[in-house]
C-alpha cells in the first residue's frame, strides 16, 4: 500500500509517479496544472482537515469516491485543490434536471471537414472525453440529474467500470 511507505523510500524516478499529502502518499496524475498558486486557496485548519482525508482515500484505491455535505462546505475546492498538488486534471460536469444524456456521452454531429461532405461523425461527450484521458470527474449536484443519466453512470461507477456507448 502505498501510504505506508514514505516518499523517501521510493528509488529514483519512481518518486516523481508520487505527491506527499499530508500523511499519505499519492499516486500523481500527468496534467501539472499551468496556473496554480497555492495561495488561490485558503488552508484553514478544517480544509486540511478535508484534503488529509481525501487524500487517505485517493492513496488506497481508484474507485469513485462520493462526497456528500452542505452547500458550501468546501467539497469541489477540496477536489480541486488535491487535484492540483497531486497533477490530476479535473472535468466538473454541473447537472440539472434538464440535463441530456448527450452531453455525457456524446453524439453524432455533421463532420467540420470539407473533405466529409458534411457526413455524421460522433462526437465524443464531456465525461467520454474525462474517462479516455484519465481526469477526475466532479459530478456536481448529481441528485438533479434525470434518471437516463444515472442510469448511464451506473456501469461506470459499479464493479465493471466501464462506459457503454450504444452508438458506437
Amino acid at each position: 500500500m502505498p501510504a505506508l511507505q514514505s516518499i523517501a523510500s521510493l528509488k529514483g524516478k519512481d518518486a516523481d509517479k508520487f505527491a506527499t499529502v499530508g500523511d499519505f502518499i499519492v499516486p500523481r496524475g500527468a496534467h501539472p496544472p499551468a496556473d496554480f498558486r497555492e495561495s488561490d486557496f485558503v488552508l484553514t485548519p478544517s480544509f486540511k482537515k478535508l484534503v488529509n482525508r481525501l487524500a487517505s482515500i485517493v492513496a488506497v484505491t481508484d474507485f469513485a469516491v462520493i462526497l456528500e455535505g452542505p452547500t458550501s462546505a468546501g467539497k469541489t475546492s477540496t477536489v480541486q485543490y488535491l487535484a492540483k498538488i497531486t497533477h490530476n486534471k479535473v472535468t466538473r460536469i454541473n447537472n440539472h434536471m434538464h440535463t441530456d444524456i448527450q452531453e455525457y456521452l456524446g453524439s453524432y454531429v455533421p463532420s467540420q471537414s470539407e473533405h466529409d461532405g458534411g457526413k455524421l461523425v460522433f462526437q465524443e461527450g464531456v465525461l467520454v472525453e474525462a474517462v479516455r484521458n484519465g481526469h477526475w470527474v466532479i459530478l456536481d449536484e448529481l441528485n438533479l440529474a434525470p434518471s437516463e443519466v444515472l442510469e448511464a453512470l451506473n456501469r461506470l461507477l459499479d464493479d465493471n467500470r466501464e462506459l457503454h456507448l450504444v452508438e458506437t
